[in-house]
């Protein structure tokens, strides 16, 4: 993809700069070019989503806890299920395999019992199966301590390469310009706002800078002379595992959310993840994999699935997923410099909710309001208190 997005000179000046081009940015620009705006984005790496986007388990999850992200994901799910012309993909985004998540007795249970029947009341299709049914539909989990049980029939698993393709299609399509190997080195203030920003390539005016960096956003925030929301990068590991027959082709998402740890079908094999979250901070190597994290899948497999059985790693991977303070998602105008706006702190969100992401933020900088999110649970002032 980097021949694609290799804008070798900027134009002199846009209507908006949008800084990454993953998920959230490629969205971010997406939206701002559907209103009309003349956009640029701006991306640090060779090719867009190097980072989280393309290291994600590319799961779409709409039965989640926090109703400010269950309602992006809902939007951004409806827009995977039945993308809208203008994404227009070469083949379908989603498929539907479902997703089945489990916890319980206890708290854990009751509260994922909440989250599935209000997911419920919001038009999706879930599910609350006893344990045997459970069982039934996803093998690993037989056996095993959860006696509560969610039922997803209409998620699954994401083309993320393709969904992301298609935004920046879309933006491009619309005059939207993408330059990767783009890295953001200086943002210009004059009089309380934004007013240009500069890279390797030169120097381009504007009065809207986006920040959807990903584990970099409060460092881009630190070049318009910002301080920082305190998003925090953590590392999570991702296990591509030998085939198993409690895991079946074309099976679902088995996620124990108690016990934080999910599997769900990969090809010949399984993919899973212990939900590991460390520390990494932003500006750091690329994030590693370290011995530790297939220790704690072994131990988390284990409780969650006590028939599994052994497991062989194939290959493993590590990524970050970012987090404001209150794990909801940053989106929308700082109020402390005019023209500066988020999108970012997207936690485990992205793929699920990337469409809406895009939408939320443009809504929220250009009309001030949002008709797809609360604002009060996004917006970054929130985080100012």
């Amino acid at each position: 993809m980097s021949d694609t997005f290799d804008a070798r000179s900027l134009p002199a000046r846009v209507d908006a700069v949008v800084a990454g081009a993953g998920l959230a940015g490629a969205s971010v620009a997406r939206a701002l070019a559907l209103r009309g705006l003349r956009v640029l984005v701006l991306e640090a790496e060779r090719a867009p989503g190097t980072h989280a986007s393309g290291r994600s388990a590319a799961i779409l999850r709409r039965v989640i806890d926090d109703p400010s992200t269950a309602a992006l994901a809902r939007r951004g799910g409806a827009a995977l299920e039945d993308p809208p012309p203008d994404l227009a993909p070469e083949h379908p985004l989603l498929d539907r395999h479902g997703v089945l998540l489990a916890a319980g007795p206890g708290a854990a249970g009751a509260a994922l019992a909440a989250t599935a029947e209000a997911a419920r009341r919001s038009g999706l299709r879930v599910e609350r199966p006893a344990a045997g049914a459970a069982a039934r539909r996803a093998p690993a989990f037989a056996g095993g301590p959860a006696t509560e049980f969610a039922w997803c029939p209409d998620d699954g698993t994401v083309d993320v390469a393709g969904l992301l393709a298609a935004l920046l299609r879309s933006a491009r399509a619309r005059g939207a310009i993408v330059a990767a190997g783009a890295a953001l080195r200086v943002v210009r203030v004059a009089g309380g706002a934004v007013a240009s920003v500069e890279t390797g390539r030169g120097r381009v005016r504007t009065g809207l800078l986006v920040d959807a960096a990903g584990a970099a956003a409060d460092p881009v925030a630190a070049l318009a002379g910002l301080p920082p929301l305190g998003l925090d990068p953590l590392r999570r590991h991702l296990f591509h595992l030998g085939a198993n027959p409690r895991v079946p082709h074309g099976g679902p998402t088995a996620w124990d959310t108690e016990r934080s740890v999910y599997l769900r079908p990969d090809g010949t094999g399984v993919l899973a993840s212990p939900c590991d979250e460390d520390p990494f901070p932003a500006g750091r190597e690329e994030p590693r994999v370290v011995p530790a994290a297939r220790t704690l899948l072994a131990e988390r497999l284990a409780a969650a699935f006590p028939r599994y059985g052994r497991f062989v790693v194939r290959r493993a991977r590590a990524g970050l997923r970012t987090f404001a303070p209150d794990r909801r998602f940053v989106l929308g105008p700082d109020p402390r410099l005019r023209g500066f706006a988020w999108a970012a702190g997207l936690g485990g969100h992205g793929v699920s909710t990337a469409v809406a992401v895009g939408e939320a933020a443009a809504d929220l900088v250009l009309d001030g309001r949002s008709g797809i999110v609360d604002a009060a649970a996004v917006l970054p002032g929130r985080l100012m208190r």
